[in-house]
């Protein structure tokens, strides 16, 4: 779980596991998120990027990378950088 702590997985992240197929409807299911969630964290190995609408519909922001190791990386710096913003 990328070195968060256990009680942060449950208390700040759910996660959505998308089988890789056609998933014709993935963008729309992913637009959808965004009025649940400020952020997305998307690893899309073996599924489509997203269109750049889709990443706007999200009041925070929508990351992405390949892999889920890639994801979080991505997120944990942007993270740092936001805790050394108001620190």
């Amino acid at each position: 779980r990328a070195g968060f702590p256990n009680e942060a997985i449950g208390r700040f992240f759910i996660e959505f596991a998308i089988t890789p197929a056609r998933n014709s409807n993935l963008m729309n299911r992913l637009g959808q998120k965004a009025k649940q969630y400020e952020h997305l964290l998307y690893a899309w190995d073996g599924l489509r990027t997203i269109k750049a609408d889709v990443k706007k519909k999200f009041t925070g922001k929508a990351y992405e990378a390949e892999t889920a190791a890639k994801v979080i990386e991505i997120f944990r710096k942007w993270l740092t950088s936001e805790w050394d913003k108001h620190c």
